[in-house]
């Protein structure tokens, strides 16, 4: 948990408008609140669910390790399909 909270603290913000697909993960970070999570085989994009205005994408290899991680989770409270 402490690797995805700080994973996600440093992702790098994107400038611009932000119009995103359906989110592949909904996280909760207890006070830090819920992020989506946008996975692809190169990137993983998030973003505060609080915040429609702005994405964050995780630099290598954080991202990758990231990306491993919600694979091998399989703790609903930890990880879960986004609505």
């Amino acid at each position: 948990m402490q690797f995805l909270t700080a994973a996600v603290q440093e992702a790098q913000p994107l400038p611009g408008i932000v119009n995103m697909a359906k989110a592949d993960y909904l996280l909760a970070f207890g006070d830090a609140g819920l992020y989506y999570v946008w996975l692809s085989d190169t990137s993983v994009a998030v973003r505060s669910a609080g915040d429609s205005h702005s994405v964050s994408v995780l630099t290598e290899p954080i991202g990758s390790q990231f990306r491993q991680l919600l694979h091998d989770l399989d703790s609903p409270e930890i990880a879960k399909e986004a609505d």
